[in-house]
């Protein structure tokens, strides 16, 4: 729960990440990912905001990337 914030606090550029599930967790193949835009970023609010923006932005993005050229190999 609370990737981005958790990012922030340990110092790590927070991330949006499209990818497989598989039975780990977090283990399943990446097939997108979108780095979330801290500049205009004051509350933990506005954090949440934009994460949920750079999801949707990735899922859009990675899903046109694989109508366009189909599923990575091996998935």
């Amino acid at each position: 729960m609370n990737a981005a914030e958790w990012s922030v606090l340990m110092g790590l550029q927070p991330t949006a990440t499209i990818h497989l599930i598989d039975e780990g967790i977090d283990t399943g193949t990446v097939l997108g990912s979108g780095t979330i835009d801290l500049t205009r970023i004051n509350t933990i609010e506005d954090l949440r905001q934009q994460a949920v923006i750079t999801g949707i932005e990735t899922i859009v993005r990675t899903l046109s990337a694989i109508r366009a050229e189909g599923m990575p190999a091996g998935q």
